[in-house]
């Protein structure tokens, strides 16, 4: 049986304006982290991407997990990377 693929939504609170986060290199940093869309990978992206960010920005992390294919058509319509047209 495979590993369902996921979607991970991660939500992060800062008390900084958020135009003076640096987005651009968590962006690339993110697709490029191994097992995004894995059920079985994602402790290991939360723990090693997305919380030493959070940490290092002063904010907080909220993370939510839904199934990849019952959002696939929502993924499409917000133009994400990992479900092209």
């Amino acid at each position: 049986m495979s590993t369902p693929k996921i979607y991970i939504y991660a939500e992060y609170q800062v008390s900084i304006p958020f135009a003076k986060v640096e987005w651009q290199p968590v962006d690339k940093a993110m697709k490029a982290f191994p097992g995004l869309d894995n059920l079985a990978n994602e402790p290991k992206y939360v723990d090693e991407l997305l919380v030493p960010f959070v940490r290092q920005i002063g904010g907080s992390l909220s993370v939510r997990l839904f199934d990849a294919e019952a959002t696939r058509e929502a993924s499409i319509s917000v133009h994400s990377p990992f479900f092209p047209k």
